[in-house]
């Protein structure tokens, strides 16, 4: 199968778009296991999944969502996005072709808005080599989209706040982005073999143990 940055591309702008409504509620913790993520967010995170046909297979679009209906809300939305690369395609291992998918993620988040690209920069998620960028869009560029992104073996992460460009510069994007943090795989939950029943447990174990 052939890849390249353009394949790529078309199947990451799908994640750079993506956004749902939710319920507010309060500064909390969330946590993702099988997103292998936790951040700090003003309310519940709500995950939709889609699965779509790409040039280079079936990818299947974890989006994690919450809309801030208050009034005096900061930021309208907070999203993170990830999707898993078919194995040949990208991983993190792969510095130069990670540069080059970064660089050309900004370019097309500009261009499928119609946007103004404000700013962006070279950073690390946890020695993760990403990009943090800004986003002006829509009528006298009023909408602002903060965006950090950046590939951790053959997944790709976006994190991102929508608000006005009244509140371009609020401090609840930063906490929001900074308090994003990948978890080890020895987080994920250990699922045991359910217990036959009539079966002590000392002796299901240990039956277990002579297969």
């Amino acid at each position: 199968m052939n890849f390249n940055i353009k394949n790529i591309l078309l199947i990451c702008s799908i994640l750079l778009v993506s956004i749902n409504n939710i319920n507010a509620q309060d500064w909390t913790s969330f946590r993702s296991f099988e997103g292998r993520f936790k951040v700090k967010t003003l309310g519940n995170l709500k995950e939709t999944i889609s699965k779509v046909e790409t040039q280079i297979g079936e990818m299947e679009y974890h989006t994690f969502t919450y809309q801030d209906t208050n009034e005096e809300a900061l930021n309208v939305f907070y999203i993170i996005s990830y999707v898993d690369y078919p194995e040949g395609s990208i991983h993190s291992d792969s510095s130069e072709l990670v540069k080059e998918f970064l660089d050309a993620t900004v370019e097309e988040s500009v261009l499928s808005i119609n946007g103004v690209l404000k700013y962006q920069s070279d950073i690390y998620v946890d020695d993760y080599l990403a990009k943090q960028w800004r986003v002006d869009y829509g009528e006298n560029e009023e909408g602002v989209i903060r965006t950090r992104a950046f590939v951790v073996k053959n997944r790709f992460y976006t994190i991102q706040t929508v608000c006005t460009k009244l509140n371009s510069m609020n401090t609840d994007s930063d906490d929001f982005m900074e308090s994003f943090e990948l978890l080890d795989i020895n987080a994920l939950p250990i699922i045991e073999e359910p217990q036959p029943q009539g079966i002590p447990l000392k002796k299901w174990k240990r039956k277990n143990k002579k297969k």
